[in-house]
């Protein structure tokens, strides 16, 4: 197959969602033709539209799935987007279970009373559960 035909194949095969080092072994290309191709600025660059028109088609989905969940009174699907898009504001917010494990903190405070940190670790205690 000659090159031309190659690229047009790698097109395809990254219009789909392979990678493009995927879409080379596909096209059977040699190691000298995935050098030529990767120094070939308008090759990466279709190479680019290509993987982000999938990303756009892949998200339009995802978004119409979202709408249809929302539809149908469930709310998932808005939780994650708006964890990816906006972790700092609506990340997930980790819990530990402290129940069963020793409730002795370590304090890294100068000056820190021994009064004050059995009030601190009383407090920690109720604030987690324990007793």
């Amino acid at each position: 197959m000659d090159l031309g035909k190659k690229k047009e194949l790698i097109y395809e095969c990254v219009r789909l969602g392979m990678s493009l080092s995927r879409a080379f072994l596909l096209a059977e290309c040699t190691i000298e033709e995935e050098t030529t191709l990767e120094a070939d600025k308008d090759f990466m660059r279709r190479v680019e539209i290509k993987t982000a028109s999938k990303e756009r088609e892949l998200l339009e989905l995802h978004d119409q799935a979202i709408n249809t969940a929302v539809k149908r009174g469930e709310s998932k699907g808005i939780q994650w987007r708006l964890e990816k898009l906006n972790p700092d504001d609506f990340g997930k917010v980790e819990t530990h279970n402290t129940k069963n494990t020793n409730m002795n903190m370590d304090y890294d405070m100068d000056n820190i009373t021994d009064e004050e940190k059995k009030r601190l670790d009383k407090e920690l205690k109720i604030l987690y559960g324990g007793k």
